[in-house]
């Protein structure tokens, strides 16, 4: 069993992919548009009239940590973001 703690990676190292904000619309299983920040999706919102639509957030992923790293079962850093 291993007892040290791991020692932290980077985002960077952990090629982390950035939260997004998705415009969805009642109905569609795809989003109308996916923009990087609430503000950009507010402000896309605003100028619409169709009330149909409305705003989710798809949270970024560690994709090195999930599908590559060999001690992500064991790393604390990574284990604790899964909850």
């Amino acid at each position: 069993m291993i007892s040290k703690e791991l020692v932290l990676c980077t985002d960077q190292e952990r090629w982390k992919k950035e939260d997004t904000f998705r415009i969805i619309k009642k109905g569609r299983k795809s989003a109308v548009r996916v923009l990087n920040s609430q503000d950009e999706a507010d402000k896309y919102l605003e100028g619409q009239d169709d009330k149909n639509l409305s705003i989710e957030v798809a949270k970024g992923k560690y994709v090195r940590c999930e599908s590559y790293c060999n001690v992500a079962e064991f790393c604390n850093q990574y284990q604790k973001e899964k909850l």
